[in-house]
């Protein structure tokens, strides 16, 4: 077990010869050269994350605030559960992917990093639009939240939670290991059986805009984990 150091943001006596570039424990300059990449893949998945999410206005979800009254009792219910454990996910992982970044050495995993957290945020907005569109303020922080109340939410919180804070204490090469593998599980796993449970709705005209936005997320979430969402 090795304790790491965070880079330091100015470095004049960094590696500037991209064969000497590590993914961690490197010596870097920080100089984000999009045309001397070792990690060549960076540049493709930083161009198609660049063109593949959405911001919320670009979805009118009017005729969801109907669709969702029409619910029965347990749909409403799942729906509510899910979207408090998606939104939440995408705010940790909000937090997290920066403090990760602090270690990796390699500029181009860096900006890919960089627009993934920045996606984050952009999905977490996007997430309290589709609350502000069906259900009132008070409602709207009920929901946000039921991942604290809840014991099955609150659990698969939990357990990533304590990964990530684990590595916050520790900050050595195990933890990183383990923070950078629950980062596979919330993105390959928790999101993905979210955004299915929204996506089978669409055969059903069921919250359709809901949908959509869930099939986006989904496309733009394969770049990211290495999943399908097949």
């Amino acid at each position: 077990m090795s304790i790491l150091r965070a880079k330091p943001l100015f470095n004049p006596q960094g590696d500037t010869d991209k064969n000497s570039r590590r993914m961690i424990g490197g010596n870097t300059t920080n100089l984000n050269d999009f045309n001397n990449m070792k990690y060549t893949w960076a540049s493709s998945w930083y161009r198609q994350a660049m063109n593949n999410f959405w911001i919320p206005e670009e979805i009118n979800l009017s005729a969801d605030l109907k669709d969702y009254k029409n619910l029965t009792a347990p749909e409403r219910t799942a729906y509510d559960k899910i979207l408090s454990f998606l939104v939440f996910l995408d705010s940790i992982q909000t937090a997290n992917l920066p403090c990760i970044a602090q270690y990796i050495t390699a500029n181009e995993v860096n900006l890919c990093l960089t627009i993934q957290g920045f996606q984050e945020a952009v999905h977490s907005q996007s997430y309290s639009y589709m609350l502000d569109s069906i259900c009132s303020p008070v409602e709207r922080d009920r929901i946000l939240y039921q991942w604290k109340e809840d014991e099955h939410l609150l659990r698969r919180n939990t357990f990533i939670g304590n990964l990530y804070n684990e590595f916050q204490e520790k900050k050595d090469d195990v933890t990183l290991l383990r923070v950078i593998m629950a980062n596979y599980i919330l993105e390959g796993i928790y999101f993905y059986s979210g955004f299915m449970f929204f996506i089978t709705w669409e055969g059903a005209e069921r919250c359709p805009e809901a949908s959509r936005k869930s099939a986006i997320s989904t496309g733009t979430r394969i770049p990211i984990c290495g999943c399908s969402a097949t």
